[in-house]
C-alpha cells in the first residue's frame, strides 16, 4: 500500500473506533455514529490527531506533562505578562512549550506581582496548590492577569 492508502486505512480504522466509543458512551441515533466515524476517518487520514478525554465531573483537569494538547506556537513578537496574585496562596506560573509540556517559570507569593517576558501567542498556565487556576494566551504586547480567590 502507498502512504496515502495507509493513511486512509488507518483513518477508517480510527473512525470506526471513535464511532464504537461514542456508541458505548450512549449515542442514540445510528446516523450520528456514521457521521462521527466519517469525520474522524477524514481527520486522521489528513494527519490530525484525535484526543478523546472523558471528564466525569467539573473539577479542574490535571494534565500530565506528557499529554498532547495546546502548545505555544513559534513567535518572534515580544510581549509582557503582568501577573498579579491577589489570592491567599502562592501561584506557580508555567509556560506551555512547543511540545505541550509545562515549564515552571516562577512562583509568585500571595499578594505579590511579577512581570514575565514572553511572546504573542504563547500559552501560560497558573497553578495554585497543584490545581490549574487559570490558562491564558499572550495576545497583546502587554497583558495583565489577576489571580484572585
Amino acid at each position: 500500500m502507498k502512504d496515502g492508502g495507509r493513511a486512509l486505512f488507518w483513518g477508517l480504522a480510527a473512525g470506526f473506533v471513535v464511532a464504537a466509543v461514542v456508541a458505548i458512551a450512549g449515542a442514540r441515533d445510528p446516523h450520528h455514529l456514521v457521521v462521527i466515524g466519517l469525520v474522524a476517518s477524514f481527520l486522521v487520514a489528513c494527519g490530525f490527531e484525535l484526543v478523546i478525554r472523558h471528564l466525569p465531573d467539573n473539577r479542574p483537569q490535571q494534565i500530565p506533562s506528557t499529554a498532547t494538547g495546546p502548545r505555544s506556537p513559534a513567535s518572534d513578537i515580544p510581549a509582557v505578562i503582568q501577573l498579579i496574585n491577589r489570592s491567599n496562596h502562592a501561584a506557580e506560573l508555567l509556560w506551555i512549550d512547543q511540545n505541550g509540556e509545562e515549564q515552571s517559570y516562577i512562583v509568585v507569593r500571595a499578594g505579590a506581582s511579577h512581570r514575565q517576558p514572553t511572546y504573542v501567542g504563547h500559552r501560560w498556565r497558573v497553578r495554585i496548590q497543584g490545581e490549574i487556576s487559570r490558562e491564558f494566551i499572550a495576545k497583546a504586547r502587554s497583558s495583565r492577569v489577576v489571580i484572585s480567590g
